[in-house]
């Protein structure tokens, strides 16, 4: 068994749904805008935060982050499809705790993308045993990760990972599938091919709740989250700028 990971100060926000921001915005002078070189990491989790919470049990949310165009990839049957990628700020529920994550490297696909085939599905353009084009779905291929907290959170088991997807192959699925079939049936779904452990900016604790009701405990505010940062997460400065 690895060594555990070096152990770092820790930084805890507590989820404040009902906050409606501090006092600083009602001053009489516009603030500047921030140097990417005078960011701190302590900033940058408080700007999170703030931007984050007001959202984080909106299933609609459409996430923090921009869509790039990436390439046009033929599927195996011809048919041209733009790819896309999503860059910013995606969500992954996972059991694991955080040190057995980055002890094995971070998120990774389970399936070999060496493989044309599995790197295809990553892609949301796979095709299974009959010929049929997966139209968006990922299956074990990649990293699935997702817009909105609450489409993370129903395989959470505890904790819901908030990853940086700033410079990682990170593949827009809603894209794929509405190419193909006019609507998102993924969720708000973003594919990354895999996720070192300093892309993982930190993880929600959230407490056991009934998968059956959640919707309803969301809309109550009865779901208790608290966001707990990752000490190896690498600062991406640029990302300060997407949240607003």
């Amino acid at each position: 068994m690895k060594k555990s990971i070096l152990l770092l100060p820790i930084y805890i926000l507590s989820l404040t749904i009902s906050s409606c921001g501090s006092g600083a915005g009602s001053s009489a002078t516009p603030p500047t805008e921030q140097s990417p070189q005078d960011i701190t990491t302590e900033m940058f989790l408080a700007k999170f935060k703030k931007t984050a919470s007001p959202y984080l049990f909106d299933i609609n949310y459409q996430g923090i982050g921009k869509l790039e165009d990436a390439w046009t990839e033929n599927d195996t049957k011809g048919r041209q499809v733009k790819m896309k990628t999503f860059h910013g700020i995606v969500y992954r529920g996972d059991s694991r705790n955080l040190l057995a994550i980055c002890n094995s490297g971070g998120f990774k696909s389970r399936n070999d993308l060496t493989i044309r085939k599995n790197l295809y599905e990553a892609y949301g353009i796979g095709t299974d045993e009959n010929g049929n084009i997966s139209e968006g779905a990922t299956g074990q291929s990649g990293v699935s990760t997702a817009k909105a907290f609450m489409n993370a959170v129903y395989y959470s088991n505890g904790h819901v990972y908030v990853i940086d997807s700033q410079n990682l192959l990170s593949f827009d699925m809603p894209t794929i599938s509405i190419q193909y079939k006019g609507i998102d049936e993924t969720g708000g779904e973003v594919n990354i091919l895999n996720i070192p452990c300093d892309n993982i900016i930190g993880y929600y604790k959230v407490d056991a709740v009934d998968l059956n009701s959640i919707d309803s405990l969301a809309t109550q505010n009865k779901i208790k989250a608290t966001f707990i940062a990752n000490p190896q997460y690498k600062l991406n400065k640029n990302l300060y700028s997407l949240m607003n």
